[in-house]
């Protein structure tokens, strides 16, 4: 990894360069349906990984309100290049290590309910259902 400057009209690997308002906006709705998600988070994981996300997406939507070359069509300014695949920015790193945590969140819940589901479904294991006779 090495530092290298670059400004992104584009969302990832440059897509949507020519509608910059149009990321804009989309950040912007992205950035109210996370917040809500993550108020709504029943675990802690869950929310860290959503909170995570959230600052990435509101520090490439403040670039994009804010950098030049105007309001709401701004470039996002990159800096990290990673090699010779692309460039990216500390907003990006956001929202690539959410994405894992929320990754990471799903397989162990899963994991957890198959385990569950296999302790219920092995002979000897099934408690009495209440009010009903047997």
């Amino acid at each position: 990894m090495t530092l290298r400057l670059a400004f992104n009209p584009g969302g990832v690997l440059s897509f949507g360069a020519q509608a910059p308002w149009l990321l804009t906006a989309l950040g912007l709705v992205s950035i109210a349906l996370i917040a809500t998600a993550m108020i709504r988070a029943r675990t802690t994981p869950w929310a860290v990984g959503l909170g995570i996300i959230l600052g990435g997406a509101i520090g490439n939507t403040v670039d994009r309100l804010f950098s030049p070359p105007g309001f709401g069509v701004g470039h996002v300014t990159d800096f990290l290049a990673y090699g010779t695949l692309f460039i990216g920015n500390l907003a990006d790193l956001a929202l690539a290590v959410g994405a894992i945590i929320l990754m990471a969140t799903l397989w162990s819940q899963s994991r957890v309910r198959q385990a569950d589901a296999a302790r219920r479904s092995s002979p000897g294991s099934a408690a009495p259902t209440v009010g009903h006779a047997q």
